[in-house]
């Protein structure tokens, strides 16, 4: 819900300011579940008013949207791709970092990892601080609300964005803006829907080839690195070669077919292993098309103006949790079944979807 108006605040040139706020709800929702929990002498149903203070600043699910605005306005377009993947690169490391401390510090005492979590964002300040308003958006070209409306819409009435051969924009592309967001927004809907198979990944392998849980959890360790690899290595080498013969538009739009592929394939892989190794196989090719979301949005911010590029990705991140609160009860559903059919029946759900962005995907680039 709070997604829009942060992203919007941060459009209208008021970046720090979310920062601000964003970190504030951030730090006084963790802050009131770690006293509620901490004190026995305050009843269970105190913790139903934390989510209260993410009214104030969306809460740690906005953080993600604020720093994709703020980063994607504040670098050249042939270079947002590679920032873009830096970012999910650091935030795949403190993924794998944070539950490790937390589990270390939780066996000393219960409280420790909830303070180290406050003093992680006490510190988002810092930087928040630093952050220039001007670095968000060109507010001269924004006259009216109508103006933004046809702008974040219309491929042609951006002045700001990437330059693009006018002559062939006008002869070659033959969707409208609209049907190029809509269909990219459905990708990223399905792509989330997709990935919900995951959290079904251990128990079906450890059911599945009679693997302890412990020893099925090594593919959590498989996709940190793959992950790492993908995001400081093969995306930002890739992009740069590509960059010598395409546009960055067109070059992030075939990335994103590319990954597409990947998972499908790798999904696939996985729905049909003989065997654990090849179930490694699988996910690993699956995680390298997870490259997909960063190319997509870098393909997206080509074509809207610095001043809409907040709720460009607060819309991202809405269609990506409605994707997830979907995909959950889909792959529940499937996961149930496949226990008595003794088939991947998640991974073959997953394969389908992926496949249908693949194919829209296909499509767009056809037409660009």
């Amino acid at each position: 819900m709070m997604q829009v108006p942060m992203g919007m605040l941060g459009d209208k040139g008021c970046i720090r300011l979310a920062f601000m706020l964003n970190t504030i709800s951030t730090i006084l929702y963790w802050g009131s579940i770690a006293i509620v929990g901490s004190q026995q002498n305050f009843p269970l149903w105190g913790f139903y008013f934390s989510p209260v203070f993410i009214l104030i600043g969306g809460g740690p699910w906005v953080t993600g949207t604020l720093v994709f605005t703020a980063v994607s306005d504040s670098v050249k377009p042939e270079q947002r791709t590679a920032a873009f993947s830096i970012i999910e690169a650091t935030s795949g490391i403190a993924d794998l970092l944070g539950p490790i401390i937390g589990t270390m510090t939780m066996s000393v005492h219960l409280g420790i990892p909830f303070s180290l979590a406050l003093v992680v964002f006490f510190l988002m300040f810092f930087p928040a601080s630093h952050l220039r308003e001007s670095t968000v958006g060109n507010m001269e070209g924004v006259a009216s609300s109508q103006d933004e409306t046809e702008s974040l819409l219309s491929v042609e009435s951006a002045p700001d964005r990437e330059e693009i051969d006018l002559e062939h924009t006008a002869r070659d592309l033959l969707t409208p803006g609209a049907v190029i967001f809509s269909t990219c927004f459905i990708c990223f809907f399905f792509f989330q829907v997709a990935r919900d198979s995951t959290n079904y990944l251990i128990p079906w392998v450890s059911l599945r080839f009679e693997e302890t849980m412990a020893r099925a959890g090594l593919l959590l360790s498989l996709r940190a690195i793959m992950s790492s690899l993908l995001y400081f290595v093969i995306l930002p080498l890739a992009t740069s070669w590509i960059d010598h013969t395409w546009s960055s538009a067109n070059r992030d739009l075939t990335l994103s077919a590319s990954g597409a592929f990947c998972c499908t394939l790798g999904t696939l892989v996985v729905a049909a292993a003989p065997n654990l190794a090849t179930v490694a196989f699988g996910f690993a090719l699956s995680v390298l098309g997870s490259s997909m979301t960063v190319t997509l949005r870098s393909f997206l911010a080509s074509y809207v103006e610095n001043a809409f590029s907040g709720r460009l990705f607060a819309g991202i991140s809405m269609t990506g949790t409605i994707g997830s609160l979907i995909g959950m009860p889909i792959m529940g559903a499937a996961y149930s079944l496949s226990i008595n059919c003794n088939i991947g029946l998640p991974f073959l759900v997953s394969a389908l979807s992926y496949f249908l962005v693949l194919g829209l995907l296909v499509w767009l680039v056809s037409k660009i």
